[in-house]
């Protein structure tokens, strides 16, 4: 989530492993308690599979079952109405039932600085939430296990649909230990900032399909933390920065750019093992520090 938060509250026995679909409809911070503007976005989402106690009605078949489980698929999952309502700073804003394969589809509106999102599954009168933030980007992809038993919900996976947009604001996205933040560029730019504060934290930091990996203006700070690697697909396009920006990249193993333009009075600064940079173009007072890589492979 912004942090990826999120929140289970006591209830029945179930887990459901859902692949959530967020897609903007127009298009940071953190906080997500920012009031939703004109922009929409839709909530797409499946549920893949289920783990369901036994009937209610039939109490005695719970010794018969290990651990009080029986699994089925996702189809299987549906013999029980699930009802999704989603919820923005605690007001309902869309109620949709999820079909006969899984799959729903909600809307909801979101700030310029993005919003914590809720939402709350209900089905024969047992319920569990998950809130998680979704910041101003075209689409957001999120694998969530979600354990109605155990009172827990985690967030397996989480790639994020570009460009990431923001001006004037902070956001803030932490993946939970072992995971990675992904962007998807679909050939587009993946991150475009304009007086932004913006940080990653995560396993891995990848940029995929990037037509530009950053573009920075202004005096935005955009801050890549990595346990491991920092990689940008995007073969035809440099990292940008411009005016005052800053860009500071930091991977406990690697740095992966096919290059770096930096210009007017804008700072980038790498800190890894190893950078592997195809060219650094620096004009005027920018400045590009690579003294912190071990190695340097251009």
């Amino acid at each position: 989530m912004k942090n990826l938060n999120k929140f289970i509250p006591i209830s029945t026995i179930l887990m459901l492993a859902l692949s959530l679909y967020f897609v903007s409809c127009g298009g940071g911070g953190g906080g997500g308690g920012g009031q939703p503007s004109g922009q929409r976005t839709a909530i797409r989402g499946n549920v893949e599979n289920v783990l369901a106690m036994a009937p209610h009605n039939k109490p005695a078949m719970l010794s018969k079952i290990k651990d009080f489980f029986t699994l089925s698929k996702s189809a299987n999952a549906q013999d029980n109405q699930i009802v999704v309502t989603f919820l923005v700073n605690g007001v309902d804003v869309d109620v949709v039932t999820v079909d006969q394969n899984g799959d729903f589809e909600g809307e909801v509106p979101i700030s310029a600085s993005g919003n914590n999102v809720t939402l709350v599954f209900e089905s024969d009168g047992d319920e569990e939430s998950v809130v998680i933030f979704v910041p101003p980007v075209n689409a957001v992809i999120l694998v969530v296990v979600v354990n109605f038993q155990d009172n827990e919900a985690e967030v397996v996976d989480t790639e994020f649909e570009g460009p990431l947009r923001c001006e004037d604001t902070t956001i803030s996205l932490v993946a939970d230990p072992g995971q990675d933040i992904v962007f998807q560029g679909n050939g587009g730019p993946c991150v475009l900032a304009g007086n932004c504060h913006l940080s990653f934290d995560a396993e891995n930091v990848i940029f995929q399909d990037c037509g530009g990996c950053f573009d920075t203006r202004g005096n935005s700070v955009l801050e890549v933390s990595a346990d491991e690697d920092i990689t940008c697909d995007a073969p035809s396009e440099c990292l940008i920065a411009r005016g005052t920006s800053s860009i500071n990249l930091s991977a406990g193993d690697e740095i992966n750019l096919s290059c770096i333009d930096a210009r007017g009075n804008s700072e980038v600064v790498l800190d890894a093992l190893s950078c592997n940079i195809g060219d650094i173009v620096a004009v005027g007072n920018a400045t590009v520090d690579t003294s912190a890589c071990d190695n340097i492979a251009f």
